[in-house]
C-alpha cells in the first residue's frame, strides 16, 4: 500500500507538475519548437510584420569602390495570409542623404505605389498570370523537408522575453545549398543554384512564442558580394483585422507599357489636399500609424 502510493504520487508529480504555457506542455526538440511555430503562424489570417537592416559595404570588395557606403531600412507590413494581399511602408536612409519614404499595395493582384507619403500613386500594368504564391501548407511542407533532409543545424538556446510573454530562443546554422531549397518555394526555382550564384552559411535566431507557438520574431547577420547587414524582424497582432484596399482613382496614375509618347495614361482626378492615411484608404489595424520618415 504505501510502495502503490509511492508510486502515485510520483507519477503525479512528473506529470501536474511538468512547466507548461498556456496549458501546453513546455517543448524541448528544437526541431519540434521549430514546426510547431511554423504550423501555428501558417493557421494565422492576418499578421503585422516589421523588419529593420542596417548594412554597409566593404571599400576593398567589387561593389565598394573604394568607399564604404552604409544605410538603414525599416519596413512595416500589413498582411492577410489568405488573400496574399499586403500593405507595406519602407523608409530608407542612405548614408549621406536624408531618409526617404515609400509605399506599395498589392490587393487583388494590382500593385499600386508611391515615393513619398503625401504623392500620388502608380498602378503598374499586369503582364501575364499573376504571380502563383505558395500556400501557406506548402511553406510548412518545404521547411519540413528540409529539416529532414539535413543542412539545417538546430540548438534550443536560453529562453528570451517577447514583451509580455516568454519565447523560445531556437539558433538555425543553415547549409548553403539548404538556403537555396528554402528560397525555392518564393522563387520558382528548385535543383542547385546558378553557376556563380554561392549564398553564405547563415545563422538565424528564431523567437518563438511559448504559449501561442506563434513565430514572434528573430535577427541574422549575413555577409554577401561585399555587402554586410544585420537583419531583425518581428511578427505581431496576429489576426487582428484589417482591410487592405486599392488607393482612390482619383489619386493614381496608370503606367502605360508603350514607349515613346509617354508612359503615363489614364491620369486621375484632383489631388485631394486633405493628408491620405497609410496605406491609402485601407485600414491600419496595428496601433501607431506607420512612420513617415
Amino acid at each position: 500500500m504505501v510502495a502503490g502510493g509511492a508510486l502515485a504520487l510520483g507519477m503525479l508529480a512528473a506529470t501536474g507538475c511538468q512547466p507548461t504555457a498556456n496549458g501546453q506542455p513546455l517543448l524541448t526538440d528544437p526541431a519540434e519548437i521549430v514546426m510547431a511555430g511554423a504550423r501555428s503562424t501558417a493557421a494565422l489570417h492576418t499578421v503585422h510584420l516589421r523588419m529593420d537592416m542596417t548594412f554597409r559595404t566593404d571599400p576593398n570588395a567589387a561593389l565598394g569602390g573604394g568607399v564604404q557606403i552604409g544605410g538603414q531600412l525599416s519596413e512595416e507590413i500589413d498582411a492577410d495570409l489568405d488573400t496574399r494581399n499586403f500593405a507595406a511602408r519602407t523608409v530608407t536612409a542612405m548614408q549621406g542623404f536624408p531618409a526617404t519614404t515609400s509605399d506599395v499595395i498589392l490587393v487583388g493582384g494590382q500593385q499600386f505605389s508611391r515615393s513619398t507619403p503625401d504623392g500620388r500613386w502608380m498602378q503598374f500594368p499586369q503582364f501575364g498570370a499573376p504571380m502563383a504564391f505558395p500556400t501557406n501548407d506548402q511553406l510548412v511542407e518545404a521547411l519540413s523537408s528540409v529539416l529532414e533532409g539535413g543542412g539545417v543545424g538546430l540548438q534550443l538556446a536560453e529562453q528570451q522575453a517577447c514583451g509580455e510573454v516568454t519565447c523560445y530562443h531556437v539558433v538555425a546554422t543553415v547549409d548553403p545549398a539548404v538556403e537555396w531549397q528554402l528560397l525555392a518555394p518564393l522563387t520558382g526555382g528548385g535543383g542547385a543554384a546558378p553557376a556563380g550564384f554561392n549564398l553564405p552559411p547563415l545563422t538565424l535566431h528564431l523567437l518563438i512564442d511559448q504559449p501561442t507557438r506563434h513565430l514572434a520574431g528573430g535577427n541574422t547577420d549575413v555577409s554577401f558580394m561585399g555587402v554586410s547587414a544585420s537583419v531583425t524582424f518581428t511578427l505581431t497582432n496576429p489576426d487582428a483585422e484589417i482591410v487592405i484596399a486599392a488607393p482612390p482613382p482619383a489619386l493614381v496614375d496608370q503606367m502605360g507599357n508603350g514607349f515613346g509618347g509617354g508612359i503615363l495614361n489614364n491620369v486621375g482626378g484632383e489631388i485631394t489636399p486633405a493628408p491620405i492615411p497609410m496605406p491609402a484608404e485601407s485600414v491600419h489595424a496595428f496601433g501607431e500609424p506607420m512612420p513617415s520618415g
